[in-house]
C-alpha cells in the first residue's frame, strides 16, 4: 500500500487536506476499503503510465482529487498508442554507387545531363 499512500500524500498536496478528507474519509476504518481498491488498481497499472499521470495532475483544471474510476480513465488516456515512446529506426545505410548509378540512368531516360543535379 506504499503506492497508495505516495498517490494519497500527493493528493493531499495539490488539492488540500480538506478535499481529500472530504472524499476519502480520513478515518483508518472508512479509508481501508478505498485504499484496497486503489492499491489493486495502481499494482496493475504500467509505471510510466503512472508517472505520467501523476505530473499531468497540477495542469488540470480541477479543483478535487479524482476518484478511482476517473483516475483509471486518465490512465487509459496516457495509455493510448500516441504516448508511448518509440525506438526510431536506424538510419538507412547509404550506398552511394547504386545510387549514382540509378540517377544517371533515370536522368538518361529523362534525356537530361548526367552532370546536372
Amino acid at each position: 500500500m506504499q503506492l497508495v499512500d505516495r498517490v494519497f500524500e500527493r493528493f493531499v498536496a495539490l488539492y488540500g487536506a480538506q478535499k481529500f478528507k472530504v472524499m476519502f474519509e480520513h478515518d483508518d476504518n472508512a479509508i481501508m476499503p478505498a485504499k484496497e481498491s486503489w492499491d489493486n488498481y495502481l499494482q496493475s497499472c504500467k509505471p510510466e503510465v503512472l508517472r505520467k499521470v501523476m505530473d499531468a495532475l497540477p495542469h488540470q483544471k480541477r479543483e478535487w482529487p479524482p476518484n478511482l474510476s476517473e483516475f483509471i480513465g486518465m490512465c487509459k488516456d496516457f495509455d493510448r498508442v500516441e504516448h508511448r515512446q518509440f525506438t526510431a529506426l536506424p538510419a538507412p545505410k547509404v550506398q552511394t554507387d547504386v545510387g549514382r548509378s540509378a540517377l544517371a540512368e533515370i536522368k538518361a531516360k529523362l534525356r537530361v545531363s548526367p552532370n546536372t543535379q
